[in-house]
């Protein structure tokens, strides 16, 4: 298994052509980031000639269509603290690049709560985006292979 907190071994090259021919970027700069804790996807971070940023998730192995299409049905809710994944030239939530899924983001410059503590007004708005999603109607079509907890006392007896 590739660990992917380390750069893949894929040309750089071959992302930046995936990225003109799927989502019709012209890459001036494309960088790695050691960022995560998924082992299976890579993440880098694009500029292109037009100085816009991109976050670009390289994903290795299983790839569950949900994590893209949950976001994306969210934002189309009108959600706006969910960001989707951006869509191929052909409408696709991602693209494919030999044994890769390739799925493209804007860049956002921040921290995350992890690392800075939230104000009062981040947690209630926090709060309302969590609120939004629990009261959101999912299909089955679009939620189709997520696991689901029975929450079993199993572990908790251990």
């Amino acid at each position: 298994m590739e660990i992917m907190l380390e750069k893949p071994k894929l040309k750089d090259g071959k992302i930046i052509d995936c990225l003109r021919n799927e989502f019709g970027l012209s890459v001036e700069k494309l960088s790695f980031l050691p960022l995560g804790a998924d082992l299976n996807t890579a993440v880098y971070r694009v500029v292109t000639k037009d100085k816009t940023a991109y976050f670009v998730k390289l994903r290795k192995g299983d790839f569950n269509e949900a994590s893209v299409r949950v976001p994306k049905f969210l934002s189309d809710l009108g959600i706006k603290q969910v960001i989707p994944s951006l869509i191929t030239q052909t409408g696709q939530l991602w693209a494919n690049l030999n044994s890769f899924k390739i799925i493209l983001y804007p860049f956002v410059e921040g921290r995350n709560g992890f690392e800075k503590k939230l104000s009062n007004e981040q947690w209630v708005e926090f709060g309302k985006a969590l609120k939004q999603f629990h009261i959101s109607s999912i299909s089955s079509s679009i939620t189709n292979g997520i696991q689901k907890d029975n929450f079993s006392p199993r572990w908790r007896d251990t």
